[in-house]
């Protein structure tokens, strides 16, 4: 996927779950940092076994599974609102 967004544009979804909140604010820090990543590598090819944060390496692998399967039409965890994001 690429990021083709500004990155002030997207924000948060609000719902009515305090968990569902805490969620969404760990995938948009994630988010942010991919952002960075991208900004800074000029790419969003971050290694599963990325040394500097090997979760967030993780993290990237998880939404590129979860982006494949929606587009397989197979179950996925990735909301449509997310999938934007990332195109």
């Amino acid at each position: 996927f690429y990021l083709t967004f500004q990155e002030n544009q997207v924000k948060p979804r609000r719902q009515n779950s305090e968990h569902q909140n805490t969620i969404d604010e760990k995938w948009f820090k994630r988010l942010h940092e991919l952002t960075e990543f991208k900004d800074r590598e000029g790419h969003c090819r971050v290694p599963v076994n990325f040394k500097p944060n090997p979760s967030f390496g993780n993290w990237v692998r998880t939404q590129r599974e979860q982006y494949k399967h929606m587009n397989e039409g197979k179950k996925s965890s990735l909301t449509q609102n997310r999938r934007q994001v990332l195109e």
